[in-house]
């Protein structure tokens, strides 16, 4: 089960590992791949790094966000 503070219930996620077999999600290694990809953004007016703007988009899902409205204001909650 995964529970995350912004979220009021726990939410259930299927996996289809053992945990038993020492899976660990490891966010430097999700960084790293996330990193390797070319940023097509135009220049003016980027404010954040797309490898940020990424690994916040995927921890907002895994916290059962699935609207744009509450992946923003789970990340604004993360940052204070």
């Amino acid at each position: 089960m995964l529970l995350c503070s912004a979220q009021n219930k726990p939410r259930k996620v299927k996996m289809d590992f053992n945990i038993d077999d020492g899976f660990v999600i490891d966010i430097g290694s999700l960084y790293a791949q996330l990193e390797q990809l070319k940023d097509s953004r135009k220049p003016r007016g980027l404010r954040y790094p797309l490898v940020t703007v990424l690994v916040l988009f995927v921890l907002a899902k895994l916290c059962g966000q699935d609207q744009v409205s509450g992946i923003a204001e789970w990340v604004q909650h993360r940052g204070k």
